[in-house]
């Protein structure tokens, strides 16, 4: 049985192991699926942060954590026409953003925040499956 995105966005469906949650976990990352070190670690400073969100003093006093940070990010969706780039209406995308510390053009800036929206709705095992055949 197939579960829906909604179904599984529940704590009780929604394993942990679909994406890293601490910096250790993101350094530990297999993403040689990628086959390029510059990809690599575009994708892996997204995942770093991610989790960085839920440090700030602003969301830890909401007691977000970084699982929910990653929900949040599989649940949203950027605006028709704005893309990652624009949608300064969501806290939570922006500080991403504003936490991406390699420097990113506007080109890979949005390349990773696509890349880190696949992780968050589909997790890193189907991330990896994406490039195995490559």
């Amino acid at each position: 049985m197939t579960l829906g995105l909604t179904q599984l966005m529940t704590d009780e469906y929604w394993p942990e192991t679909l994406w890293p949650e601490t910096l250790n976990a993101v350094r530990d990352c297999d993403l040689t699926c990628l086959k390029c070190d510059h990809s690599a670690n575009m994708v892996r400073d997204g995942l770093r942060a991610v989790i960085r969100v839920s440090e700030f003093p602003e969301f830890r006093n909401r007691e977000i954590t970084a699982n929910q940070v990653w929900k949040h990010l599989a649940q949203y969706t950027p605006k028709a026409g704005k893309g990652f780039m624009f949608s300064a209406d969501d806290d939570v995308i922006t500080r991403i953003q504003q936490n991406l510390e390699i420097s990113h053009s506007g080109c890979s800036m949005a390349w990773t925040m696509r890349q880190i929206e696949f992780i968050a709705k589909n997790g890193l095992p189907a991330y990896r499956e994406l490039f195995q055949n490559a």
